[in-house]
């Protein structure tokens, strides 16, 4: 019986007849079965007949993250909203106006032009700007500065403010960027102020310059009136209402393609440029001359004439004027 096990225990050898390697049986009494044996690596039953894990596809051969959009990829979050405005601290809205090339003065789509509005002159914007939506208001005065000094302060707080110096706007300008860490836009002394840098390098709020406050109301279009050819739709003049000139609530008439209102009528603004003569020599972000006697006003207001509102007409007000139709519209340097 010895000499019989023996022989079967060296002389079978698993998968040595068909079926061993699955029939679940240690044949060769060596303790392991079926394809764990070594004697059925050769076996047809113990072939592998899925594709090996190194024939499929590898987490490797897909695309990788690295291929795929990345949140660093898409359009980040700015400070400055995408569509193209802004509320800022004072309540009011900030619309952008985009760098541009265009004409400045009495062109085709302009009437009954004024000598000091020729001749005209391409001017070159190298930089983005944001415009108040519209005139600072009655309300957003007092709520830096504490008085009204309107005389139509019972227009109500919606009215824009009026009855303030060139001197006047530039020290709340400046109160307004303090509020929200910006740069001072002017150096006041006194009841003096002056511009601290050129306009194109203050992030802070500042009243536009008047090539920005041209490009503003312009918005690409030469229009008689800024926002159109009927004064009647965009602007608050005396031609308009005759028989009642007194400021209006903003934002009463139509605005212009680049979304602002009341640019030729209502009240008139203040610009930062000195009043100067126009030259026919190309210019690239113009400031106006360094120095001057009189400060520029632009666009028409409620006791203007129909020829005042038009879009390229210009008046003057002295550093520490104040005028019962006059206020001023916010600018600010897109950095």
């Amino acid at each position: 019986m010895l000499i019989l096990a023996t022989f079967l225990a060296c002389g079978d050898i698993e998968g040595d007849a068909p079926g061993e390697c699955t029939d679940g049986a240690d044949n060769d009494a060596n303790g392991v079965f079926d394809c764990n044996d070594p004697g059925c690596a050769a076996s047809p039953d113990c072939a592998e007949d899925d594709p090996k894990d190194s024939d499929e596809p590898k987490d490797s051969d897909e695309p990788r993250d690295s291929d795929e959009p990345k949140d660093s990829d898409e359009p980040k979050d700015s400070d400055e909203p995408v569509d193209g405005e802004y509320v800022a601290s004072h309540g009011g809205t900030m619309r952008l106006v985009e760098a541009q090339t265009f004409t400045m003065g009495c062109t085709s789509g302009q009437e009954l032009c004024e000598d000091d509005e020729s001749p005209t002159f391409e001017v070159t914007l190298t930089y983005d700007i944001w415009v108040g939506e519209t005139e600072v208001t009655q309300d957003e005065w007092v709520a830096l500065f504490g008085t009204n000094p309107s005389r139509f302060d019972g227009c109500g707080g919606d009215c824009p403010v009026e009855q303030v110096s060139w001197n006047e706007v530039a020290a709340w300008t400046n109160t307004l960027s303090a509020a929200e860490g910006l740069d001072a836009c002017y150096t006041c002394a006194g009841d003096g102020c002056e511009p601290a840098m050129p306009a194109s390098a203050c992030d802070g709020y500042r009243m536009p310059t008047e090539a920005e406050w041209e490009a503003a109301a312009r918005c690409g279009e030469d229009k008689p009136y800024v926002g159109g050819s009927d004064m009647d739709d965009v602007a608050w003049c005396a031609n308009a209402d005759a028989d009642d000139k007194i400021t209006r609530p903003v934002k009463g008439k139509s605005p212009n393609a680049c979304g602002l209102y009341d640019m030729s009528g209502n009240a008139s603004e203040l610009v930062a440029s000195w009043y100067s003569l126009y030259t026919s020599a190309a210019q690239t972000d113009w400031e106006g001359d360094a120095s001057g006697t009189f400060k520029t006003l632009r666009g028409g207001n409620y006791e203007s004439s129909a020829q005042d509102c038009r879009t390229s007409n210009r008046h003057t007000a002295g550093p520490t004027t104040t005028n019962r139709n006059s206020g001023f519209r916010l600018a600010r340097t897109r950095l």
